[in-house]
């Protein structure tokens, strides 16, 4: 038992209470350490405004910095893509420059492609030529032999015409 409730115990036991009557009286004193004073709220409620002033300033303070982090991050994202433009402008340079080499490579095989094929026609052309030109020598050649025959032995073609015809 604290102090105040064993004197209050004591007091009932001298003012003629029993012993049960008296202990039951004195256990139903709520003990100090369960009460507060207005001086223990006064406190609490100080404390209470202290930790709200302290947690008013830590947001304040994290929402400036997580303002300078966004601030620090969109600057770091414009850069980066400042950067990524530069590099795609130079990326599509290169491959206009590449893709110009190539078309003018591939230009220059198409003409000289077409030179061979060209010269090879007109060699093909000429060589079919000659040969035409021998083919109708060897036939002039031919038809002169006939009408050499035709016209040496007409007469005696004549007649054997006649004679398969007439006599069979």
């Amino acid at each position: 038992m604290t102090v105040i409730v064993l004197e209050v115990y004591e007091a009932l036991i001298e003012a003629g209470a029993s012993k049960e009557k008296a202990k039951s009286a004195a256990a139903a004193i709520p003990h100090a350490d369960h009460l507060a004073t207005k001086e223990d709220i006064f406190g609490l409620e100080q404390d209470i405004a202290r930790l709200e002033s302290s947690t008013k300033q830590e947001i304040a303070g994290l929402e400036a910095s997580t303002k300078e982090d966004i601030a620090r991050l969109e600057a770091s994202n414009r850069e980066g893509i400042v950067r990524l433009e530069s590099s795609t402008k130079e990326d599509i340079a290169k491959l206009e420059l590449s893709t110009k080499e190539d078309h003018a490579k591939l230009e220059l095989s198409t003409k000289k492609d077409h030179a061979r094929l060209e010269l090879s026609a007109r060699e093909d052309h000429a060589r079919l030529e000659k040969a035409l030109r021998d083919d109708i020598a060897k036939l002039d050649k031919s038809v002169a032999v006939l009408k050499l025959a035709v016209f040496t032995f007409e007469p005696a073609i004549i007649a054997l015409l006649v004679k398969l015809l007439f006599f069979p």
